[in-house]
């Protein structure tokens, strides 16, 4: 990946507020074009990261390093029985819940590498991006944060309002759906196109600064003794 010097939290990390909100939706939406394409072909990516995230030029976003990736279609294109139990294939942190849990994946799992991608970018300058991050070496801590059962509200701390329409629905699929990718993208257009038309002024800071980060970290501690 020689040719891709490019890294996108060079760039979203020196915006704040709606114009963060408007460069993660613009790269937001050629990377769920990646995502689609490499589905299109009958693949799953099964890692989704920022580090598989390079720019061409500064603009052009690449999803690349393909080497966990798996025809989820057979020859006649119907997608694939699910195994019963195959071990963990991507990273813990951007991992879906269903990855982590060892079953066999879905487009539905990439998409929500995609998502963690997502709300990473619009933390990028808080100490944890992902509300789980601080518990990188307690699964089950991480697991529910990636549950339906864990308020939305912390996940995605610092995201427009779309981005809850995004989990909603991503809460819907099975592995075997075919994902609404327009359904997704109108939701990334209309973030981009609300930020891009609201005055500076009414713009809200979606960094976390030290204080906040301070501040999220006694909020999350319940959860660790929860399960000490």
């Amino acid at each position: 990946m020689e040719n891709l010097p490019g890294n996108p939290v060079g760039i979203l990390g020196a915006l704040s507020g709606n114009a963060l909100i408007s460069k993660v939706a613009e790269f937001g939406l050629q990377l769920l074009k990646a995502v689609y394409d490499l589905h299109y072909l009958g693949f799953v990516h099964r890692d989704i990261k920022p580090e598989n995230v390079g720019l061409y030029h500064d603009e052009i976003l690449v999803l690349y390093d393909l080497g966990m990736s798996r025809f989820y279609t057979n020859k006649e294109g119907k997608v694939r029985e699910p195994r019963c139990h195959i071990g963990m294939r991507g990273t813990d942190e951007w991992a879906s819940l269903h990855a982590e849990l060892g079953r066999d994946q879905g487009r539905v799992d990439d998409l929500w590498g995609w998502f963690y991608v997502l709300i990473e970018w619009m933390n990028c300058a808080s100490k944890y991006p992902l509300c789980w991050a601080a518990f990188e070496n307690d699964p089950d801590l991480r697991h529910f944060c990636k549950s339906g059962l864990f308020p939305a509200k912390y996940v995605l701390r610092n995201c427009p309002p779309e981005f809850f329409k995004i989990q909603r629905y991503l809460r819907c699929l099975g592995r075997d759906d075919s994902p609404d990718y327009l359904y997704l993208a109108k939701l990334l257009l209309q973030a981009k196109k609300t930020a891009d038309g609201t005055p500076a002024a009414e713009a809200s800071a979606p960094f976390a600064d030290e204080e906040d980060d301070e501040k999220w970290s006694q909020r999350m501690s319940f959860l660790e003794r929860l399960y000490d």
